[in-house]
């Protein structure tokens, strides 16, 4: 599991894959994952589903 930490500032919104395997906007949530030693801002789709990218 990655660990979260609050972000200052939200980055914009951003498109993924949801879990349908359709192009969704995400909403940023403020908080960033630690994954493989890098920190990525993470987002939530419209299922509740989060994804991490930039």
């Amino acid at each position: 599991m990655a660990i979260r930490v609050l972000r200052a500032e939200a980055p914009e919104e951003k498109a993924f894959i949801n879990a349908n395997g359709k192009d969704e906007v995400c909403h940023a949530t403020g908080r960033e994952g630690l994954i493989n030693g890098f920190w990525w801002p993470e987002y939530v789709d419209s299922t509740g589903s989060l994804h991490y990218g930039r």
